[in-house]
């Protein structure tokens, strides 16, 4: 495995083993060395387009369609608070949080 990516025996190539088969033992392998070596990361595609289409998401004026998420559960606070509620205006994109004790 390191002799296929050590630059002395590949002659330049940019991609050594490529043309190399190998076995499904050697997978673990191949994902350690590729995780290792900087060269492959560099050379990595970047992917330019998210997973999805985005969807534009906004009211017709101020204060008419809200997004409330309520996220927890989190490490209690000092002053008892574990849960978290953010709200969203979606016209304006004002957003509020604030931290709660319990939820009723």
């Amino acid at each position: 495995m390191n002799d296929a990516h050590n630059p002395h025996t590949t002659a330049g190539t940019r991609k050594p083993g490529k043309k190399r088969s190998l076995k499904a033992t050697t997978r673990e392998d191949v994902h350690w060395l590729v995780r290792k070596c900087e060269s492959y990361q560099g050379n990595a595609k970047i992917q330019r387009q998210p997973a999805e289409p985005l969807e534009i998401i906004s009211g017709p004026w101020p204060f008419s369609t809200w997004g409330v998420d309520l996220l927890s559960p989190f490490l209690i606070t000092t002053t008892q608070k574990m849960f978290i509620l953010v709200v969203v205006d979606y016209f304006t994109k004002w957003i509020e949080a604030e931290a709660l004790a319990i939820i009723i």
